[in-house]
């Protein structure tokens, strides 16, 4: 093999290797980032890291995703997963957020 066509084939591996690693990084952000939600419901034994299940009201758990620094806020039923609500930085979105805390939580509010 002519070294122009060693140095061809090792140029394109490179940009396939890089472009696989740059993938492999989006892929694992999003995964952090995004809820495991599927149809208004959320899988509390999946959430990704940096959501973390902060305090129950009977039925309800509330699921903070770093809501401190404009993330979401999630009130789930404990036993369906079923989001009843939405809040946090996702009530900065044009739909905001009218239900927050649920009138369900009648526990002791932040």
């Amino acid at each position: 093999m002519k070294k122009e066509e060693k140095n061809k084939n090792l140029t394109i591996s490179l940009i396939v290797g890089g472009v696989l690693i740059i993938l492999a990084i989006i892929g694992y952000f999003l995964s952090i980032y995004i809820p495991k939600k599927e149809d208004g419901y959320l899988n509390l034994n999946l959430l990704p890291s940096d959501c973390n299940i902060e305090k129950t009201c009977g039925d309800l758990v509330g699921i903070d995703c770093k809501s401190e620094v404009d993330g979401p806020y999630y009130y789930v039923e404990k036993s369906t997963g079923k989001i009843i609500s939405s809040c946090g930085g996702i009530c900065d979105s044009p739909n905001g957020c009218s239900n927050c805390p649920p009138k369900e939580w009648d526990c002791e509010r932040y």
